[in-house]
């Protein structure tokens, strides 16, 4: 990240696999946190992504205001 923009490169790293596209829009909505998806095995603990989606994941639990 630099200058507040992110960007996206192809990966060369040996070992890295692909995170499943449930799991990742869980984590964009907020419902899984980057740490359970470590916990649950999306990442290894010294995936060097897990700091950077952390920091770019986080904030406040969803909610919805409309009660059924």
């Amino acid at each position: 990240m630099k200058d507040g923009r992110a960007t996206v490169i192809t990966s060369t790293a040996s070992g890295s696999r692909p995170v499943p596209i449930g799991a990742l829009s869980a984590m964009y909505s907020g419902y899984l946190r980057v740490h359970d998806a470590v916990r649950l095995g999306y990442f290894d603990e010294n995936d060097p992504a897990v700091p950077f989606l952390s920091r770019l994941l986080s904030g406040p639990d969803p909610w919805c205001p409309f009660f059924f």
